[in-house]
């Protein structure tokens, strides 16, 4: 039995949480294609679980097409693959499959072919149909388990980033194959004009001549064939490994441990990460051309060597003067490529923080304060770019000089050989044309090395990040797959946010029992918040252990235990989006009327309907100005409020709240008290007299736990 019929989850259910009147790009109801995947999985025998199929789902699914549909099937675990084919034809062997109409209809799922015909489920209802009486034609799809890649354990002498780059040995092969072709091609060319000036001009008979010209054709079709398909498979390849770069950093940053992302500033981490799309073009640009040219230099110094002897030592002279030219230049290239990198650097974070505080900036009166920071650090990093476009633009015209003088150097002496009878024209011709095949690799390739040390440093930038430990164990320990008993125990816990840091928390015990209200209090910077983030297990401690229902933190992965758990940070977290969607960011599946009974419970219901498009009105990212940070902070609330959990963490809940929504918030707390286990950090006396237990903690230390009034009495006499 599969997972789905273990944990069955109806069409009806699944359209009405995840895919609310969903319009295709035609206006057409998407109900056919959102029906689809069920039956379809349930078909291939996918053992998941249904919040994974909402998670697949597109952020806005309001344009949700075939393509949308295909990857939600990539994210679950499989890849498709099109067959232009009719609905009678189809092979029972491939079933199940998605089925569409050529005129790009509805999608529908095919799920079996047997005595009784074609099994076709469409809008969620399952039919038998005669495929001899369907003329219809269209496009299957069908599907295949996605092997998972060993890239990420595989160990490789260029670590993570030589292991991606493995997958592609194959192709690797095939370029080098078609370079060996094309490099052979392009010394065919040359001994043929050769033969033309000796043979055909000297003999004065053009009787061979066609099938020269002949030959030539088949050669130049032959070589633009090669270089056409060696074009695409570069980008193919760049294709793949662009997609690799990006899901496997951005899935490992998502995956790593809070305190490895917190402590860097947003610019730094998105510089970092485009550093790595450099790297797709140090593998498929150039640098790709030159890798699988350069080699193949030395057969063109073979054959000038056997047509004109001595001329071969003047390019393999002209390398060693590149090589000379690297030694002396290329250093003082790296060091202005590594202040300009710093620079750029600095001004990215002065734009990052200008716009993330740009209110402040206003409400300061400082805009020319920061205007001039701006010119200046523009300034310095213009100035250091145009020292290096003209450092950049010396080596290039010194290169190009030494390219030339080379080519003179060959015509110089090779003219003294052809007086001299020891060389014919032909032959000096082909010298030439070789000897440019020779140094354009290598003028290529001294370009390229300037920029090879940001390709190294991105590269271990890469590895490093690969090599990271990411969060838990990295599956699901299933320890908690059920609600548990909401008790809560801290026994000597310490942390500490960095080893140079002073402790946060130094010996930290208290208990929270099953269905108490819990209130921590204290001085600002006193630990109270670190409580809550250990509890929600953002954090590891270093000493001491925390326990919840009797079960040891230390034995659940941390991403698992923060499913189970609703905690509001103190500031709002919104994301851009709907307000449906940010209320089911915690819960994915939960129903319309869970999100409006959440919305009701922190008496924000009203205020949401009243909005022109109620809970489809889009928020965040140039929206959130748009609305009081009252009702942000009670969104965020109404948003644990929708995860059915055991326990909630608020941290300072009531701090953007005005009169009416502290009125909604203590009227919260009291409906829910003893239903669920409640811990929360705040100083209103309305919101302590509701607890059963206040919790002082005074640096890093548990000074008190016991009932509200006497930790208010000695909270007093610790501030004072």
């Amino acid at each position: 039995m599969t997972a789905l019929a273990r944990n069955p989850l109806s069409h009806e259910d699944f359209l009405a949480s995840s895919l609310r009147e969903t319009k295709d790009h035609k206006g057409r109801t998407l109900s056919g294609a959102a029906s689809c995947i069920i039956p379809l999985l349930d078909a291939l025998n996918w053992r998941g679980d249904k919040r994974e199929i909402a998670e697949a789902l597109p952020h806005f699914a309001d344009a949700m097409d075939m393509v949308d549909l295909r990857n939600a099937f990539v994210a679950l675990g499989f890849e498709s693959h099109p067959d232009a084919i009719a609905l009678r034809d189809l092979d029972e062997r491939l079933l199940p499959c998605l089925y569409q109409e050529e005129d790009h209809g509805l999608p529908f799922s095919v799920l079996a072919k047997g005595e009784k015909g074609l099994k076709l489920c469409r809008n969620g209802v399952s039919e038998w149909v005669d495929p001899d009486a369907c003329e219809m034609k269209g496009q299957a799809y069908y599907f295949t388990q996605i092997g998972h890649a060993p890239i990420l354990q595989e160990p490789h002498i260029w670590g993570w980033f030589g292991a991606a780059l493995g997958r592609f040995k194959k192709s690797m092969y095939m370029l080098i194959a078609m370079s060996f072709f094309t490099n052979l091609i392009a010394v065919i060319f040359p001994l043929f004009i050769m033969f033309i000036y000796d043979r055909v001009i000297g003999s004065q008979s053009t009787q061979g001549l066609p099938l020269i010209v002949v030959g030539l054709l088949i050669f130049l079709s032959a070589d633009v064939s090669l270089r056409i398909i060696r074009s695409r498979l570069l980008g193919f390849i760049a294709g793949r490994i662009d997609y690799l770069l990006g899901v496997a950093t951005f899935d490992r940053i998502l995956s790593l441990p809070p305190a490895y992302t917190e402590s860097a500033a947003v610019s730094t981490q998105l510089s970092r990460l485009k550093e790595f799309e450099s790297l797709r073009d140090f593998v498929t640009g150039s640098f790709a051309q030159v890798a699988f040219d350069a080699p193949f230099t030395l057969l063109f110094v073979f054959i000038i060597f056997s047509i004109a002897g001595p001329l071969a030592f003047v390019p393999v002279g002209t390398l060693f003067v590149f090589v000379l030219m690297g030694v002396f230049l290329v250093p003082r290239a790296r060091q202005l490529s590594l202040e300009s990198g710093k620079s750029s650097s600095e001004k990215e974070n002065l734009l990052v923080e200008t716009l993330l505080n740009m209110k402040a900036i206003k409400n300061s009166g400082v805009e020319g304060v920061w205007e001039e920071r701006f010119r200046t650090s523009s300034s310095s990093s213009a100035t250091l770019r145009s020292r290096i476009e003209v450092n950049n633009a010396v080596i290039e015209a010194l290169s190009h000089a030494f390219m030339i003088l080379s080519g003179m150097a060959i015509l110089w002496f090779g003219t003294q050989s052809v007086l001299a009878g020891t060389l014919t024209v032909g032959a000096l011709i082909a010298t030439m044309i070789l000897s440019w095949r020779i140094l354009s690799p290598i003028n290529a390739s001294f370009q390229i090395y300037i920029k090879l040390d940001q390709v190294k440093k991105s590269i271990a930038q890469l590895n490093n990040l690969m090599r990271l430990k990411p969060e838990g164990n990295g599956g699901k320990s299933r320890l908690l797959s059920k609600n548990y008993e909401g008790h809560i125990s801290l026994n000597r816990v310490s942390f500490r946010y960095s080893n140079e840091g002073d402790p946060a928390l130094l010996g930290a015990s208290l208990v929270v029992r099953e269905g108490q209200t819990v209130t921590i209090i204290g001085p600002n910077s006193s630990g109270k918040s670190t409580v809550l983030k250990l509890i929600a297990g953002m954090y590891q401690p270093q000493g001491g252990n925390i326990a919840i229902g009797g079960l040891d933190l230390r034995q659940v992965d941390p991403r698992d235990l923060r499913q189970k758990i609703a905690y509001v940070p103190q500031q709002s977290d919104i994301f851009y989006g709907t307000i449906a969607q940010n209320l089911r960011l915690s819960e994915p599946l939960a129903s319309d009327e869970k999100l409006r009974d959440a919305a009701r419970q922190i008496g924000l219901l009203d205020q949401i309907e009243a909005l022109p498009e109620g809970f489809n009105t889009r928020i965040g990212i140039g929206k959130t100005e748009e609305f009081a940070p009252g009702f942000m902070q009670r969104l965020s609330i109404a948003r644990a409020l929708v995860r059915d959990s055991s326990i909630l963490l608020f941290d300072e809940p009531a701090q953007s709240l005005d009169r009416a929504g502290d009125q909604a918030f203590v009227a919260l707390l009291q409906s829910l008290r003893g239903a669920r286990t409640i811990v929360m950090v705040s100083h209103r006396p309305s919101h302590i007299k509701l607890s059963d237990s206040v919790v002082l903690v005074s640096k890093g230390v548990v000074e008190f736990q016991g009932a509200p009034d006497q930790a208010l009495a000695l909270s007093q006499v610790v501030s004072g």
